[in-house]
């Protein structure tokens, strides 16, 4: 698994004793919505980051309320607090409108005295004055979009955040993250870009579209670029929001050139894109054409506003390379401890279409239909709490096609933490996938500790074909403490459904397991044994099975040590199926 945590429009503010040129302009009369950041959901978001521990935290926007420079040191002190709290391994930000109100006010308080007339009564009258005229270069702005290769109205931003790498804005040269299975291209874009003083609409430009073409028309990275996830952070909606109450939202609820952004997007194989702005958090998938679909994901307001005032922030768990998990954490009284529970989405992201063990113009069958299954996820999968010296899966398949399994954990507690405020873990979940359906009353589940003695197991998941079940340790352990847990059960097959195969994933496991051992004794000799892992695609395995024949019963036994975080497949076809 490979977590993103996705916090918006901060508005960090310096202390008021120190005004910058925008609240000047503000006691003029210029009028700026903008409530700065709460200490007490501040206080919250620590807590709650430093639970969930992300691989990445990305800032989409409105670091600040003003953009001032003392403001941004405070923003930036704030954030790198939050990464060493939660352990992450990296940091992005990109600028949103507010991060350019003071460049943008010096620019008017530099200028002409009949600009400074002017603000006073476009203020008044809720109008916003054209910086694009205030520029003097025609060639600098096109169609009210200030060039984006220019950075106008960035100086302090770039002086504060982009000088400490925690966001370059050059689409040509995206940020590059390892996950478990591929490299994620993140794409910083500066969305600042609208020639209106609040910048309330926002664009991209020309400039940013020539240097994103750039990069995916280089030949040298075609492959990569294909073996890759792809994600945009920007601060602007480039598309509406679903919801909106006033005129003044709609007056700004889209890019001047979204259409456009979302369009090139789609055509480069986009997987995800992330903005906020508008402080109405909001998901929605867009497909022009038969292009990759594009999740975009809207992030509410993180730290602005008083405590009764909304605030969210997502999490976004990449189970594997074909999809991820969104969920929703709203600030409430308690803090930031409970997700939404109407924001809890799975999101398709690589197609499966070529994991498959058939030739490709081939129908395709069982095996491939399951192989999708398996290397797909699930969030019921995902374990955090653990890591496994031990993952042991002893299997004996019988004549009449019944699965004999037990599945052993060994390992220790990472980390444990409860929505009732427990930090001790309670116990093991195993994820169990066959097929045809099977009723939990005749699986004879029985669950042991490393001494044999009886655990209590729980149905926490009772699909007909899909089982979550959840193992108890005898008392509740602590961080640092060690159990040996196994589960036994029997799953029947058919002749219609044989035991030919099977399969276990690990791209939900956040933690290392030392080593993987899996064994298999069948009725009969198959036609071939294999033993293969499978990510984007299907991956070498440096691990040869041991052979043993016994009485007309056939073993194979694969041992692994440090395995990947993937999907492992073992097939094992009988002489006639």
């Amino acid at each position: 698994m490979y977590r993103i945590v996705h916090i918006s429009d901060l508005h960090i503010q310096a202390a008021e004793d120190h005004p910058s040129i925008v609240q000047k302009l503000v006691s003029r009369g210029l009028k700026v919505e903008a409530e700065k950041n709460n200490e007490y959901k501040m206080t919250a978001l620590r807590s709650a980051l430093r639970v969930l521990s992300p691989d990445v935290i990305v800032v989409t926007g409105d670091l600040t309320n003003f953009g001032d420079a003392e403001s941004f040191d405070l923003a930036r002190s704030k954030v790198e607090e939050l990464q060493d709290i939660s352990g992450a391994e990296k940091v992005l930000c990109v600028p949103g409108n507010h991060d350019t109100l003071v460049d943008r006010a010096r620019a008017i308080e530099n200028g002409p005295l009949f600009y400074r007339t002017f603000l006073r009564i476009a203020s008044l009258a809720s109008r916003e004055i054209n910086m694009a005229r205030m520029l003097g270069r025609s060639d600098d702005v096109e169609r009210g979009v200030i060039r984006s290769d220019t950075h106008k109205f960035l100086d302090t931003y770039i002086d504060k955040i982009e000088s400490t790498e925690l966001g370059i804005l050059d689409p040509a040269n995206p940020v590059e993250l390892e996950t478990p299975w591929c490299k994620l291209l993140v794409f910083l874009f500066n969305s600042t870009n609208d020639g209106l003083l609040m910048c309330n609409e926002g664009a991209i430009g020309p400039g940013q579209y020539g240097k994103l073409n750039r990069y995916f028309q280089d030949p040298d990275k075609l492959v990569e670029i294909q073996r890759n996830l792809r994600l945009a952070l920007l601060h602007h909606h480039p598309i509406s929001a679903p919801v909106v109450e006033t005129a003044a939202e709609r007056g700004f609820n889209s890019m001047r050139d979204g259409t456009e952004f979302l369009t090139l997007l789609n055509r480069r194989g986009f997987h995800l894109l992330l903005h906020g702005h508008q402080h109405k958090p909001f998901q929605v998938q867009v497909r022009y054409g038969d292009d990759t679909p594009l999740h975009i994901v809207a992030a509410g307001s993180t730290l602005a506003g008083e405590i009764e005032k909304d605030s969210s922030f997502n999490v976004i768990d990449f189970l594997g390379p074909f999809q991820a998990h969104l969920r929703r954490f709203d600030y409430a009284n308690t803090g930031y401890d409970l997700q939404n529970p109407r924001v809890d989405r799975r999101l398709e992201i690589h197609s499966r279409d070529h994991v498959r063990l058939s030739s490709r113009n081939s129908p395709l069958t069982s095996a491939d239909n399951a192989l999708r299954n398996l290397v797909r996820g699930h969030p019921l999968g995902v374990d955090e709490a653990h890591s496994y010296e031990l993952l042991e899966y002893f299997v004996e398949v019988t004549d009449n096609h019944l699965y004999r399994a037990s599945y052993r954990r060994k390992g220790r507690v990472e980390r444990a933490a409860t929505s009732d405020g427990d930090d001790r873990d309670m116990g093991v979940k195993f994820l169990i996938t066959g097929s045809p359906a099977m009723d939990r009353d005749h699986m004879n589940v029985t669950a042991v500790d490393g001494n044999g003695k009886p655990l209590q197991h729980i149905f926490e998941r009772d699909d007909p074909i899909q089982k979550l079940i959840f193992v108890k340790h005898r008392t509740p352990l602590k961080v640092n403490e060690e159990f040996d847990i196994t589960l036994k059960f029997v799953w029947q097959a058919s002749k219609d459904e044989p035991n030919s195969f099977d399969g276990l994933n690990l791209m939900g496991f956040r933690h290392p397991v030392a080593r993987l051992r899996y064994k298999v004794t069948l009725p009969w000799e198959p036609i071939h044994y294999s033993f293969a892992a499978f990510g984007l695609r299907k991956e070498h395995m440096d691990a040869d099975p041991i052979v043993t024949s016994t009485n007309g019963n056939w073993s194979y036994e694969v041992n692994v040590e440090n395995p990947r975080p993937l999907a492992y497949l073992m097939i094992f076809p009988p002489q006639t199926s």
